[in-house]
């Protein structure tokens, strides 16, 4: 058989880390719900593939970060251990980040990299990416962040000081802080996402509250809600609270997806137990009569 051409453009990096993340929030979240033995809300129906599936777990496995454990009651089974809290999004902490104190002080980090310095580019496009920063022009990115530190760390390991330098500053082209912040991480399309987010949740939780989805459907609705979380708060700046407006949705959707974890977790393992129950009530008759 033929070996499937890979897709143009597609990051396979990205894309067994994204593997490995999930089964850490299932894992994490869900570990009763997925754990379930027989019926489709088992690691079957996680992974697109069983190659998929071992990969993610020796990987796991390998960096301490999941373990398997049983007994002689029941078979195996994959538990989070307590490292696997740091592979998680920065936005389960974001409390820690929107409560801090801020001395009003920018961090600007300006740069001019040719185009045939593709290393130094990529490695300070990366450094934006880690720290989160704002663009506000093409090669003017800020923070609130002090990140002097972080930065000479960069620039010992890769020189980008030849074409780049971080400087400080309290005002920046004359706008407000909260304007400024508007601007570099465009909060309006953040609020768009996370409205989105809320109104798409809210009804698929409800249908599960009410019985409205089958099982087989429940674990499907929870990698779609935590791959949906994780696109609508990555570009979230993690600024202070003081630098959002008034309308900044993040706690709200930080809130509700403990929420949703929380609720639907639940409703998977009874509605697992409810047809489980169901199926061996079917199964007594069956075997009285063949006794007899």
């Amino acid at each position: 058989m033929e070996s499937e051409m890979p897709v143009a453009g597609v990051n396979w990096t990205v894309v067994r880390r994204q593997v490995v993340d999930e089964m850490v929030e299932l894992l994490l979240f869900y570990g009763d719900m997925v754990n379930t033995r027989g019926y489709v809300m088992s690691w079957g129906s996680c992974f697109s593939s069983r190659n998929a599936y071992h990969c993610a777990t020796a990987r796991l496995k390998k960096q301490g970060m999941i373990a398997r454990r049983g007994d002689r009651y029941g078979p195996a089974q994959l538990v989070a251990l307590e490292a696997a809290h740091g592979r998680l999004s920065d936005f389960y902490r974001a409390d820690k980040f929107w409560g801090r104190r801020w001395n009003g002080v920018w961090q600007v980090l300006m740069y001019d990299v040719p185009e045939s310095e593709r290393s130094y580019r990529d490695a300070l496009r990366t450094f934006l990416k880690q720290h989160r920063m704002g663009g506000l022009q093409r090669s003017v990115w800020v923070t609130t962040t002090d990140l002097r530190a972080e930065y000479h760390d960069l620039c010992e390991a890769s020189q980008v000081d030849a074409y780049s330098f971080l400087m400080e500053s309290r005002t920046l082209l004359g706008r407000s802080n909260q304007e400024l912040a508007a601007e570099a991480w465009n909060l309006t399309r953040l609020r768009e996402g996370h409205t989105w987010y809320l109104e798409t949740y809210r009804r698929r939780m409800r249908a599960v509250q009410l019985g409205d989805l089958p099982p087989e459907s429940i674990i499907h609705t929870v990698r779609e809600e935590l791959a949906a979380f994780e696109t609508v708060t990555q570009d979230d700046p993690l600024l202070p609270r003081e630098l959002y407006p008034q309308n900044y949705r993040g706690e709200e959707v930080l809130a509700f997806h403990k929420d949703f974890m929380r609720i639907v977790g639940e409703a998977g393992v009874r509605q697992w137990l409810a047809l489980k129950k169901s199926a061996r009530a079917r199964k007594q008759p069956r075997q009285q009569r063949q006794a007899h």
